[in-house]
Formats: C-alpha cells, sequence, structure tokens
C-alpha cells in the first residue's frame, strides 16, 4: 500500500510533466498521536485535538500556498471523492477530513498517515454537471502504464456505464449519470488516443517501476488534460492482465 500513497509517487511525477497539467499539492505527514483518534470513540476529544493540529500546522500553510479560497482534500491514498464534493473551505477540513479518514478506515484504504492538499480543478457550472454531492462529472480516462517497458498498456473509460451505475444508490445521481452518460462516453473515445500519446510521452522520465493506473481528467474550462490520480495496477478498477496484449 505504500507506493499508493501521494508522497510516493507524487514526487516523482512532479516537474516531469509537460503536456498534462498536474495539480499543485501539499503533503502533511499526520503525526502518530494525532492518527489515533481517528480511532478512538469520543469524537468530540478526536475533534479537539485533530483541529488543534490543523490550526497549528495546517491550515497557514495553506493559506499561504493555495490562493484560491476552497481546494481538493485527500489522505494518502483515498478522497471518498464518492460521498462529498472532497473540496472545502477551511473551516471545514477538520470534516472532511474525519470523514475521508473514517470511511477509509472502514473499507480498510489506508493512507492516514498523510494529509493531501491539492489546487482544485474549477467547473463551468453552465456546461458541467454534478453528482456524489458536487462533483464535478467531466471525461476522464484512466490509462494503464507499464514503466518497466515504458509503454500505455491499454485504457478505459473512468466512468464506464456498466461499472458505474451499479453503485449509483441516490436517485438524483441516477438521474444526472443517465443524461450525462452518453456525453461522457463520446468524450472517452474523442480523447483516448490524445490521453494515451500524452502518457506516453510525459512518463518516459519517470523514476517508478511496475505497472500504475494512470487517470486523466478533461478540463472543459482551459481545454486542457490535468494527471489527477495514480495508483499500482493491481489495485485499481478496470486492471485486467487479460487484456494486455502478449
Amino acid at each position: 500500500m505504500m507506493e499508493n500513497n501521494f508522497s510516493f509517487w507524487y514526487p516523482k511525477i512532479e516537474g516531469k510533466c509537460s503536456v498534462l497539467k498536474v495539480p499543485e499539492s501539499l503533503i502533511f505527514k499526520v503525526p502518530e498521536r494525532i492518527q489515533e483518534y481517528f480511532y478512538l470513540d469520543d469524537p468530540e476529544e478526536s475533534k479537539r485535538e485533530i483541529n488543534a493540529w490543523l490550526q497549528e500546522e495546517v491550515i497557514p500553510v495553506i493559506k499561504e500556498k493555495i490562493k484560491t479560497p476552497f481546494f481538493f482534500v485527500k489522505n494518502g491514498t483515498f478522497s471518498n471523492k464518492f460521498s462529498n464534493s472532497c473540496f472545502s473551505y477551511d473551516t471545514t477540513l477538520l470534516n472532511n477530513l474525519m470523514d475521508i479518514n473514517y470511511v477509509a478506515v472502514i473499507l480498510g484504504a489506508g493512507g492516514l498517515s498523510e494529509l493531501v492538499i491539492r489546487e482544485y480543478i474549477l467547473s463551468d457550472d453552465s456546461r458541467t454537471a454534478k453528482i456524489y454531492g458536487g462533483l464535478p462529472l467531466r471525461p476522464e480516462i484512466r490509462v494503464f502504464y507499464d514503466f518497466d517497458g515504458r509503454k500505455v498498456l491499454y485504457s478505459e473509460n473512468y466512468w464506464n456505464p456498466d461499472y458505474v451505475e451499479k453503485g449509483l444508490y441516490s436517485k438524483t445521481d441516477r438521474i444526472v449519470f443517465s443524461h450525462e452518460k452518453d456525453y461522457i462516453c463520446r468524450e472517452y473515445l474523442r480523447y483516448k488516443e490524445d490521453i494515451e500519446a500524452a502518457v506516453a510521452k510525459d512518463m518516459q522520465d519517470v523514476s517508478l517501476t511496475g505497472k500504475w493506473s494512470i487517470d486523466v481528467m478533461y478540463d472543459e474550462i482551459q481545454e486542457c488534460f490535468w494527471l489527477i490520480d495514480m495508483a499500482k495496477a493491481e489495485d485499481s478498477a478496470y486492471w485486467d492482465p487479460g487484456k494486455i496484449e502478449k
């Protein structure tokens, strides 16, 4: 799981991408004493101690480094973006972090040793629908890349209806996705080759090994592609060794 931690892979791609854009990101190591509060049964004590750490060591750095009024929040491996929009003013950072790490503990997703604050990529509300309580539903492609062979293996539509629709429990989300899925699928086919080419170019000099998934999202405002996440292939949805050409 350590290789999936943001602090492992992000420094290796930072400054390496010339085609894909990469959000500005801050990584905070969470002290062990603070990590323990995510397991306590006393929510008030946990909130008090975690918030004190955030106010003293985290929020001042965010205010200095992140110039937008809101930002994307995750731990080392998990964002819980399917339950909330995961952007936050500093006044709600505590609740977002606690929610993310609570679900991470339940799912065994890990990542509690890190807090990651990332530049939030704005969306055009007049053109882009939202899902999961505020997450912009934009074209996104998961590219599987072999760092040993330095080649793209294959790609998948991150919002593949066959996969996504089974997990939509909100009536509103089902309506939104049903309305947008044809557009998302068209855009996936439209951008697939360009994104694979961009990944192939930008990953050539990245010092990683093995097979990884690389998530790339289309930005409808700036009309560009953002590399927004990475993970080991075997830990990623849509990974299918049978799809790799011999």
